[in-house]
């Protein structure tokens, strides 16, 4: 409040200085037709009470309000007179006496305000009532009923609404701060969830310049890279990424907006270096008891063809070579045998950066149809049907045979040669899908969900019941996908795609 008295007396010194200027002004206008003498003591009495004002806003012993209301008294009273000796109804200066009411509507409340209406319309009277009294003679009620009309009506209307609009600025202001007040709370709450999220919060402009960044951004920005964000602006909003930065592992998610004509590009940057490092360190160890398992049963098989190995070395070391033939075939299965097993374990430690190759699907499965007539199995309820876009696969074609033989090999055994297998491909630019589907004995539902598990077998044939893991592996390393539907006592079908690789090495 004290700031605002200073600009009330502030004020009333530019009035003077205005009333002075207007008073020489008309002077000089017309040298005679005014009094300028009372003017400049009514002027002077207003310069002192300003000054007597000033040193009594320093008195905080005083109420401000009072002082407010003394000073609006005070200037009806000088006003008054200064409007009585200019003219009176003539004075240019009538319009003064509205200055008082407006300036209380801002200091003061409606009620107060509309009794400084009442006292400048009084004082008003007072004047009208002197200066018809003085040029007329005597009181003419008709003259003065109706300028006190027409200026109580103009007072009455001023007061109410300046009243009323400094009510309502002083309502809107308080709204205003309020919802400043809640803004900067929301604001701060947001600045503190923000600098205390996990991910990292990078806000750049057109130029790549920085423009906003939260606590957890600054461990990333010590290396250079916002450049490399830079390279990102033209992304779809919304479009996530994983980015490898230094030796950090980073996903980032991109958007972009529009804010006050000026377009801005939002990280957010979530560092799953710690979360990938522990997930290889679960997948290598994970991998290392598969492959322990592995080798466990493979060396189990590999015990027994190497035992008749062994012993039919034995029998020909002695010279026993009764039938060598014999022998010899024995010798030769039981090598092909170990050969295989040591093929299908090297399955379990091959990477995704396998050779990649051009080869015809069509003739891949004629081939191990061919294969396993010559193993014994018995092909010829086998039926192959293939449907193309395009003649070739990029692949590997031993995969592809794995795939085939184990899985033809499991429908041969549950058909028992009473049943149909059937073979279906479709390869286009993108991928090869491929079906192979028996009328067998099915699988039970509850073995549905271990069937990709080593060793897990009910069958008593040959074989270590490692093929469908076999199966699931190579389907891994090509990042396809594989699906089994079975039902007891009606069959089997799986279905396999495998994409097409990109390019051939």
């Amino acid at each position: 409040m004290v700031k605002n008295i200073n600009i009330l007396i502030i004020s009333r010194f530019l009035i003077i200085v205005g009333i002075l200027l207007t008073i020489f002004i008309f002077n000089f206008l017309y040298p005679t037709s005014i009094n300028i003498a009372p003017l400049l003591n009514i002027t002077l009495l207003i310069a002192l009470l300003s000054g007597i004002y000033f040193f009594l806003n320093l008195n905080t012993s005083i109420s401000k309000d009072y002082l407010i209301q003394l000073q609006l008294f005070i200037d009806i009273i000088v006003i008054s007179s200064l409007i009585y000796v200019t003219g009176s109804m003539q004075s240019p200066f009538l319009f003064l006496l509205t200055i008082p009411i407006i300036i209380s509507s801002i200091y003061l409340n409606k009620t107060k305000t509309v009794l400084i209406g009442v006292l400048s319309f009084l004082s008003l009277i007072i004047i009208i009532t002197l200066y018809y009294t003085s040029f007329y003679g005597d009181i003419h009620i008709e003259l003065i009923l109706n300028k006190v009309i027409l200026y109580g009506l103009s007072f009455t209307g001023i007061a109410l609404l300046s009243a009323y609009l400094v009510e309502r600025i002083r309502l809107y202001r308080e709204e205003i701060e309020e919802k400043e007040i809640e803004f900067e709370r929301l604001n701060l709450l947001l600045q503190n969830i923000v600098e205390n999220i996990e991910y990292a919060f990078i806000t750049l402009d057109e130029k790549g310049d920085l423009i906003f960044k939260n606590r957890e951004a600054d461990s990333l920005l010590k290396d250079n890279l916002l450049k490399i964000l830079k390279d990102y602006f033209n992304m779809k909003n919304n479009e996530a990424f994983e980015l490898e930065f230094e030796d950090k592992i980073l996903k980032v998610k991109y958007d972009n907006m529009n804010f006050e004509n000026k377009h801005y590009h939002i990280f957010v940057i979530e560092d799953l270096t710690e979360e990938k490092k522990q997930e290889r360190e679960r997948q290598i160890r994970e991998r290392l008891l598969y492959l322990g398992e592995i080798a466990a049963g493979m060396a189990h098989e590999i015990r027994n063809p190497l035992a008749s190995l062994m012993a039919s070395l034995q029998l020909i070391e002695e010279g026993k070579l009764e039938n060598i033939s014999l022998l010899t075939g024995i010798i030769v299965d039981d090598i092909k045998r170990i050969s295989s097993i040591i093929e299908d374990f090297l399955i379990f430690t091959e990477n995704r950066n396998f050779k990649i190759e051009e080869f015809d699907p069509e003739k891949q499965v004629i081939k191990v149809i061919k294969d396993l007539k010559r193993e014994g199995y018995k092909t010829d309820i086998i039926k192959f049907k293939i449907d193309r876009k395009v003649e070739k696969y990029r692949g590997n074609s031993y995969h592809l045979s794995l795939v085939l033989k184990n899985l033809l090999t499991n429908s041969i055994k549950a058909v028992k040669n009473k049943g149909d297998i059937s073979v279906k491909i479709y390869l286009d630019e993108k991928r090869m899908e491929m079906r192979v589907s028996d009328s067998g004995s099915g699988i039970e539902k509850e073995d549905l969900k271990n069937i990709f598990n080593p060793f897990f077998t009910k069958s008593k044939g040959k074989g270590m019941g490692i093929g469908l893991t076999i199966v699931k592996r190579i389907v891994e390393l090509y990042n396809g996908t594989i699906e089994v539907f079975s039902e007891k006592g009606k069959g089997t079908e799986y279905t396999i795609t495998l994409p097409q690789k990109k390019k051939i090495e």
